[in-house]
C-alpha cells in the first residue's frame, strides 16, 4: 500500500452527496480518527470507518479498505473500539451479524435495510411501519424476525434499537441495494409520521396553539393519537432524541417544510420541559429551514419559539430581539393574531426584567387586539399576565380581580396549566392580604396540578410560592423542603434564575429559624448568581436577604458587611420606579440610616402618548391606571 490517504479526497469520494454541512461537534476526538470525521444526513457525526466483518487478512489492500467504507456514528466508533490499518480506521463487526443479515428471507433484509433509514437508532413499531410501508402487525412480525437474528434488541414491549455498527451496515446495504426513489420515500414516510406525531401531541398539550398547516400524510402511514395530556408528555420524553434526528435529517435532506414545521409543532411541549438544547437546536434548524423554503409565516413562529427559549433561559435580550423581528415579520404580513401573540411575547420578557409598565403596555395591546378578532382562548392567559403586573406593582385589588375572571375561563375549558399559574398567582395575592390559610391552600392545589402532569417546570416554579405561603404560616421547616426541592428541580431544568430563587427563598426561611449563617450562606450564593445573570431585581433582593442575616448574626464585622450589601441593592434599585421597589428602597434606606430617604415618583400614565412600535388603533385601548407607589 503506498502511501497515506488522504481523507479530504476519500471521505467526498465515498459519501458524495451524503455529505451535508456539518452542526458543530463539540467532543473531542482522538488525532488518529479526528481526520476521518464526517457528518452525513443519515448517519450524523460520524467518523468514515472500515467496516470489517473478519475479512480483510492481515494485510489488506487500499481498494479492500475502501470497498468497506461506511460512515458510523462517533459514539459507536468510541464504544466499540478501532485500529488503524493502512491509514484508515477500521472496526469489526461481528461476522455472526452479517451471516445472520444474509440469511434473512428477503422481506426481512429489505425490512433490515429500511430501517437503517429511521432518523435515530431506537423507534417504536409504529415509527418502523410507516418507514417500510407495512402494518403494524406485519412491522411486529418483522421486528421479531430481527429480534430473533440478534440484529436488533427489544428494549421495551414496543421499542427496538440497533446494536452498535448495525446501523451503520443496515444504511451501507440500503445505499447499495434500495434504489434511490425508496430510499427516499422511506424517508419521507418516517419523517411525516414524526411530523404528524407531533401535531398529535401539541394538540393534547397545547390545545389553544394556533394550528400548522400540514401536508396529507402518505399512504400506509398512520400516526399515533394521544388520549390525554400526560400520555403525549409520555410519548415526547420517549422520543425526544428521535425528533431532533428528525428535523436535522429533513433539513439535511431538502425537507425544508418538515425541517421547520416540526420545531414549530414540538414549542409547546419543549416549554413545559424546558428542553433546552434541543430547542434551540431545532429552534435554529426550522429557522433555517423556513428562510429557505421563503414562508415567511413559519419564520415568525420560529423567531418566536427561539424567543421564548431565551426569555426561558433568562437570556432576555436575545429574547426581545427574536420576538420583535416576530412582530415586525407578522405586521408585514398582516397577521393580527400572530401580531397579538408577539406583543404578549415581548410583554413577559418585559415582565422578566421587571419592566413593569412596558409589560403591561404590551399585555394590553395584545388584549385588545385579541378582543377585537374574537380570539377568546388567549383571553385568560392574558389577564394571568396582567395579574401578575399588577401584583408586583403591588395593586392587590386588580390582580384579584383579573386573576379570578382567568381562573373561571381556565376552569371551564379544562386548561389544568393555565389554571395552575393562574392559582400560583392568586396565592400571592392572598398571601399579602393576610389570607394565610387560602394562600396555602390555592398553591398547594396549584403544585398537585403540576405533579399530577408530572411537569417540573410548572412544580419548581410554583412551589416558590407554597413555600412562602407556609413561610406566612409560621412553618419555616416545611418551606425548606419546598425550597429543596424548587432548587433540585430548577438545577436540572437549566434555570438558574429560579434556583438562584430557590436558594433566597431558603435563606429566609432560615433567617426565620434563627439559623443565620446558614440563611447568609444560601442568599450569598444567590446574589452571586442573579449578579452574574444580570438580574438587578433579584439580586437587591438576595443583597437584602444578605445584609438581614448578617445583621441578625452579629458576627464580628458582619454589621460593616451588611451595610455595603444595603449600600449596593439601594444602587441597584435605582433602576425601579414601581411601588414595591420604592417600597424596599424606603426599608433599605431606613437600614442605613437615611431617615428621609426619598422615594421616586409614580410612573406617568401611558395614556399621554401612544408606545413606540404600537399601531394607533391599539392606543385607544391601552389605556390603564399607572404604575407606580
Amino acid at each position: 500500500m503506498n502511501g497515506s490517504p488522504d481523507p479530504s479526497v476519500v471521505i467526498p469520494r465515498i459519501l458524495g452527496e451524503r455529505i451535508t454541512p456539518a452542526p458543530n461537534y463539540r467532543g473531542s476526538l482522538p488525532p488518529e480518527i479526528a481526520s476521518w470525521y464526517c457528518y452525513t444526513y443519515d448517519s450524523g457525526h460520524s467518523i468514515l470507518v472500515a467496516l470489517e466483518i473478519g475479512d480483510l487478512g492481515d494485510q489488506p489492500t487500499r481498494s479492500q479498505l475502501e470497498g468497506k467504507l461506511v460512515p458510523v456514528p462517533v459514539e459507536s466508533v468510541q464504544r466499540v473500539g478501532w485500529r488503524m490499518t493502512g491509514g484508515y480506521v477500521v472496526c469489526t463487526l461481528d461476522p455472526e451479524s452479517a451471516n445472520s443479515y444474509r440469511t434473512l428471507p428477503a422481506e426481512g433484509a429489505r425490512f433490515f435495510r429500511l430501517l437503517g433509514l429511521h432518523p435515530g437508532p431506537e423507534f417504536e413499531v409504529s415509527a418502523a411501519a410507516a418507514l417500510a410501508g407495512v402494518g403494524h402487525s406485519r412491522a411486529q412480525h418483522l421486528l421479531d424476525v430481527l429480534v430473533g437474528a440478534h440484529l436488533l434488541t427489544q428494549t421495551a414491549p414496543d421499542r427496538f434499537e440497533f446494536h452498535d455498527l448495525l446501523r451503520a451496515y443496515a444504511i451501507d446495504q440500503a445505499q447499495h441495494e434500495e434504489p434511490v426513489e425508496t430510499r427516499e420515500a422511506a424517508r419521507l414516510r418516517a419523517l411525516t409520521w414524526y411530523l404528524h406525531a407531533a401535531d398529535a401531541a401539541r394538540t393534547r398539550v397545547s390545545p389553544a396553539e394556533p394550528p400548522v398547516p400540514l401536508d396529507a400524510l402518505p399512504d400506509g402511514v398512520t400516526p399515533p393519537a394521544f388520549a390525554d395530556y400526560n400520555e403525549a408528555m409520555r410519548w415526547y420524553e420517549l422520543e425526544h432524541g428521535n425528533l431532533l434526528a428528525a428535523a436535522r435529517t429533513a433539513a439535511d435532506a431538502g425537507l425544508d417544510v418538515i425541517a421547520w414545521q416540526l420545531p414549530t409543532l414540538l414549542r409547546p411541549v419543549h416549554a413545559r420541559h424546558n428542553a433546552f438544547e434541543e430547542w434551540f437546536a431545532m429552534g435554529h434548524i426550522g429557522l433555517s429551514a423556513a428562510r429557505r423554503a421563503g414562508d415567511r409565516a413559519g419564520e415568525a413562529r420560529l423567531l418566536e419559539s427561539l424567543g421564548m427559549a431565551c426569555r426561558q433561559s433568562h437570556r432576555p435580550a436575545e429574547a426581545a430581539r427574536y420576538h420583535e423581528d416576530a412582530l415586525t415579520v407578522r405586521r408585514d404580513l398582516g397577521d393580527r393574531l400572530g401580531e397579538a401573540l408577539s406583543l404578549n411575547a415581548l410583554g413577559l420578557v418585559h415582565l422578566r426584567t421587571r419592566r413593569l409598565a412596558e409589560a403591561e403596555w404590551r399585555f394590553m395591546g395584545a388584549l385588545a387586539l385579541l378582543r377585537e378578532l374574537g380570539a377568546s382562548e388567549w383571553e385568560p392567559t392574558l389577564l394571568s399576565n396582567l395579574a401578575t403586573v399588577d401584583y408586583e406593582a403591588g395593586r392587590l385589588e386588580e390582580a384579584s380581580e383579573a386573576i379570578h375572571q382567568a381562573l373561571t375561563t381556565l376552569r371551564e375549558r379544562g386548561d389544568k396549566g393555565g389554571e395552575g399559574n393562574a392559582l400560583r398567582i392568586l396565592s400571592a395575592v392572598q398571601r399579602e392580604r393576610g389570607d394565610i390559610r387560602k394562600a396555602l391552600e390555592t398553591a398547594g392545589s396549584a403544585v398537585e396540578i403540576a405533579r399530577r402532569h408530572r411537569n417540573h417546570v410548572w412544580e419548581g416554579y410554583w412551589l416558590l410560592d407554597l413555600g412562602k405561603a407556609e413561610v406566612a404560616d409560621g412553618r419555616p421547616e416545611d418551606a425548606l423542603v419546598s425550597y429543596q426541592r424548587a432548587a433540585v428541580l430548577h438545577r436540572q431544568l437549566g434555570d438558574r434564575s429560579r434556583e438562584a430563587r430557590a436558594w433566597n427563598a431558603a435563606g429566609e426561611a432560615y433567617g426565620r429559624l434563627g439559623h443565620f449563617e446558614e440563611a447568609a450562606a444560601f442568599h450569598r450564593r444567590a446574589a452571586a448568581a442573579h449578579r452574574e445573570l444580570d438580574d438587578h431585581w433579584q439580586l437587591a433582593l438576595a443583597l437584602d436577604g444578605l445584609a438581614n442575616a448578617l445583621r441578625g448574626s452579629g458576627g464580628s464585622g458582619a454589621e460593616e458587611e451588611a451595610l455595603r450589601h444595603w449600600e449596593e441593592a439601594s444602587r441597584t434599585l435605582t433602576a425601579f420606579h414601581d411601588a414595591r421597589a420604592a417600597k424596599l428602597r424606603h426599608r433599605i434606606g431606613r437600614a442605613l440610616g437615611l431617615a428621609h430617604s426619598e422615594e421616586p415618583p409614580a410612573l406617568p400614565s401611558r395614556v399621554n402618548a401612544p408606545e413606540p412600535g404600537l399601531a394607533t388603533g391599539e392606543e385607544q385601548q391601552v389605556r390603564r391606571r399607572p404604575i407606580g407607589p
